[in-house]
């Protein structure tokens, strides 16, 4: 339970980041895993796919498209 309070705290920081800083990656990023680790995957790529998009060059960029391809195996 806990961790269920944490993560949907995690959640809703990362959701207020993205409407504040719209073209940062680190928070699409984030909150990509975060998806991933409670299982709602469609999400997690939807916002991995978001952070390519910002800059696909980048560290978290790459980062990205490594997990989305994992996603997509």
């Amino acid at each position: 339970m806990e961790d269920e309070g944490k993560i949907n705290e995690a959640q809703e920081i990362y959701m207020k980041l993205i409407n504040l800083y719209p073209k940062e990656q680190y928070p699409y990023y984030k909150l990509s895993s975060i998806y991933i680790k409670i299982g709602k995957l469609q999400l997690a790529k939807k916002f991995l796919k978001r952070c390519i998009e910002l800059d696909p060059a980048s560290d978290i960029g790459i980062k990205a498209k490594i997990k989305l391809e994992e996603l997509n195996e």
